[in-house]
């Protein structure tokens, strides 16, 4: 069967998608596709050299956030990612990374040859990280003074929020820059039902995935930018790291997504807050599996409640098992399982009978669990932080060699090793395998969480620095 015909079979079986991209299969307006497929015509711009009708797509962007300019991307938040360090920061600068990140962070740190440090927020029970407290990063910036870039995830990909207002003022007040990965976050701050976004709380560069939680196709992102004189050089980031070749299906995607944001939100949001809070006060309900919520864990400044992330922790059940329950015996396919939970992203494109349809499921999935506070260690997966012997700069051009992931121990690596999504780097080039980082690796694959790294088809063999 060709990967078209099996999309098309999977589209018309009936499964209720609770993961991205947030258009839920949900046709907007129109179909796309093969009719507006163009290039770089007369009359239709250039998205390397805005001068038209993407000149003002692009300021339709900016009004959106207040932003001083935004960039269409087609390439998701990881082009904004890779631009906005680019900019931000110089070769052999200082910058404060928040663990969290995904791995396009860290890449962009490669390639700029930044001097990296982390910071870590605590984590929950389960295992995910929680909020970047503005205490972590001021000291952080205390002991690194001459830091000129801080990046943090806001929110994660579980939809924990930090206090990126309190955090801006701090990292100014240093003199450095405040960049958010906030690709989870592009629905947020259009509804008083939602958290503010980044942009408005201070940050000076944010990057958001319109296909993540709004009718957009996959691909399609924004990145926003604070200072106007920022550009030239951000679109200088965007001519190296971009395609060509830009997609005008994608790009007009993303003119429907802000057109449906422009003249529709005061309708839309209020209906996907009240199809959330139904969904939550059912789920009430719940005696063995967990939903999380901002007040189920300390340090959680603030969470985004359209994503739903539900935890077995206490009831003997791993994420890899409850996935699979939901999608055998409900037709319901969530975004992600780890050890002792799932991950749902919802959109305004979910209304009230799918969430539900999802609340019903989970229901009848815990009347049949029993309670058990001392699941296997597995469900209790935790990112270690790993020794660091030399920059992902120095790293990277060291001279390597495959050998045994099990005769790892000790050695620096040279790869970095994630479970995707959602690629947050378990360990980095230039940091040692120890204990901690095996152990991890191990426990999520034998959770059914698959590990996986660039270079190699499998985690069997690594490469480590000669």
């Amino acid at each position: 069967m060709s990967l078209y015909d099996k999309l098309l079979e999977y589209s018309a079986d009936g499964v209720l998608p609770m993961h991205m991209p947030g258009h839920k299969r949900r046709p907007v307006g129109d179909v796309l596709p093969f009719g507006i497929d163009i290039t770089e015509i007369d009359g239709f711009d250039n998205l390397h050299n805005r001068q038209g009708i993407l000149k003002e797509l692009a300021g339709r962007c900016a009004a959106l956030r207040n932003a001083g300019c935004a960039f269409p991307l087609v390439g998701g938040s990881t082009l904004g990612i890779l631009a906005a360090v680019y900019t931000l920061a110089k070769p052999g600068d200082t910058a404060v990374i928040a663990r969290g990140c995904h791995k396009a962070v860290y890449h962009a740190c490669e390639i700029r040859n930044l001097n990296v440090r982390y910071i870590y927020p605590e984590t929950d029970i389960n295992g995910f990280f929680l909020s970047i407290t503005p205490e972590i990063v001021e000291t952080a910036l205390k002991e690194n003074p001459e830091t000129k870039l801080v990046v943090i995830t806001s929110p994660t990909y579980e939809g924990v929020i930090s206090d990126i207002k309190e955090i801006s003022g701090i990292v100014h007040r240093h003199g450095a820059k405040l960049f958010v990965d906030s690709a989870h976050g592009a629905h947020l701050g259009y509804y008083e039902g939602f958290a503010s976004d980044s942009l408005s709380q201070g940050a000076d560069a944010v990057a958001e995935s319109l296909h993540k939680t709004m009718p957009a196709l996959t691909q399609t992102a924004v990145l926003y930018v604070k200072e106007k004189q920022l550009y030239n050089d951000i679109e200088t980031a965007l001519d190296i790291f971009e395609t060509s070749s830009p997609s005008y299906v994608l790009l007009a995607s993303i003119d429907r997504c802000v057109n449906l944001t422009e003249n529709e939100r005061d309708k839309i949001f209020p209906q996907y807050r009240k199809a959330l809070d139904r969904f939550y006060e059912k789920t009430k309900k719940l005696k063995k599996l967990e939903v999380f919520t901002k007040n189920t864990a300390e340090n959680c400044f603030d969470y985004d409640e359209g994503r739903i992330v539900v935890s077995g922790i206490h009831a003997g059940i791993t994420g890899n098992e409850l996935a699979a329950e939901l999608r055998d015996e409900y037709k319901i396919e969530v975004e992600a399982a780890y050890g002792s939970y799932v991950i749902c992203i919802t959109s305004v494109c979910d209304d009230e009978n799918s969430l539900q349809r999802l609340a019903d499921a989970l229901i009848r999935i815990d009347n049949n669990l029993e309670k058990n506070d001392n699941y296997s260690d597995l469900s209790r997966i935790k990112y270690p932080a790993p020794e660091i012997r030399m920059s992902l700069y120095d790293a990277m051009k060291s001279e390597g060699e495959y050998i045994s992931f099990d005769r790892s121990k000790g050695r620096i690596s040279m790869q970095y090793i994630y479970a995707y999504p959602p690629g947050i780097p378990i360990i980095a080039p230039g940091e040692i395998f120890t204990q901690d980082v095996i152990q991890c690796i191990k426990s999520l694959e034998e959770s059914g969480t698959k590990c996986i790294t660039a270079g190699t088809d499998n985690i069997s063999d690594v490469k480590v620095c000669i």
